[in-house]
């Protein structure tokens, strides 16, 4: 895991755990935790996370950028979580740079 995480920064690019609110298949879920030799900014919660209950069993999540989304596994599904990126221009680069400066750019999480 930790040379996954290096590769994708060495490659110029952003890599944050999956479906963090889910028990199964998430690496809090295997973990319980977030393991700290890895340079995570964000996780992803998954469009039906309660996010107040989510930070009242894990507070440590408090430090980290939520990024909300489907995990779809259905077409019906596709949509149905989402977060809005207000950004300077739509780059890669810039996302990285929001998840590493939040005082000068917004990312709020929403369910749609």
């Amino acid at each position: 895991l930790e040379t996954i995480f290096k590769q994708v920064k060495r490659h110029r690019g952003f890599a944050f755990p999956a479906h963090v609110d889910v028990a199964t298949y998430s690496l809090l879920g295997q973990f319980g935790f977030m393991p700290s030799n890895l340079d995570i900014k964000a996780v992803g919660i998954t469009a039906a996370c309660n996010v107040n209950k989510l930070l009242q069993h894990y507070p440590f999540l408090q430090d980290f950028v939520l990024i909300r989304n489907s995990d779809a596994h259905c077409l019906q599904d596709i949509g149905s979580g989402h977060t809005e990126f207000l950004l300077k221009e739509p780059t890669l680069q810039e996302i990285i740079r929001a998840m590493n400066d939040r005082d000068s750019i917004r990312i709020s999480s929403f369910k749609k």
